[in-house]
């Protein structure tokens, strides 16, 4: 992603997850989330094309591991079946 995709991509998750954008720690975790999303589904073999189910995929995963931001007890939960499912029909 360039840096002005990410600056997109980043305030699309600032306002899904309703963010105030002048808080410095919350937009460093928002950032943080989306790298490892887009890294993750790099990872997961998923093509980074620039296509509205792909940017809702990214956002949707973003906004898990923003909200999932510390292991349990039992370490981190598996991703929602929803966002696998995803993962699967854009990655073939």
């Amino acid at each position: 992603m360039t840096d002005t995709q990410l600056e997109a991509k980043l305030e699309e998750l600032r306002r899904w997850e309703v963010v105030d954008p002048e808080d410095a720690d919350e937009m460093a975790n928002l950032r943080d989330a989306l790298f490892s999303a887009d890294g993750y589904l790099k990872g997961a073999g998923v093509p980074n094309e620039d296509t509205p189910l792909r940017d809702m995929l990214l956002r949707k995963l973003a906004a898990y591991f923003y909200e999932v931001r510390a292991p349990g007890q039992n370490g981190y939960p598996d991703l929602p079946p929803d966002l696998n499912h995803l993962i699967l029909n854009l990655r073939h």
